[in-house]
């Protein structure tokens, strides 16, 4: 079951799903590569052979999808959704 899962509901699991969907194949590679790497951007840009500074873009290129689809960075807003 994913609704309630974290303190997600199923509409939040819908607009991740729909993010995800506007991500090019690259970027979800390596959103993916860099949770196993948690959190670790030199690790990740190594382990799939990019530059570092091309790594950073894809992150800011990451955080511009989500936040259209109304997911925020900031852990102390209270009416976004979170990542």
């Amino acid at each position: 079951m994913i609704e309630g899962q974290n303190g997600v509901t199923w509409e939040e699991w819908v607009a991740l799903a729909r993010a995800c969907e506007d991500l090019h194949h690259d970027l979800r590679l390596f959103w993916k590569v860099l949770l196993e790497e948690n959190g670790n951007q030199i690790k990740a840009a190594r382990r799939l052979g990019i530059h570092r500074n091309t790594a950073r873009a894809r992150i800011r290129t990451i955080r511009r999808v989500l936040a259209a689809h109304g997911f925020t960075y900031d852990d102390t807003a209270e009416n976004d959704r979170h990542w």
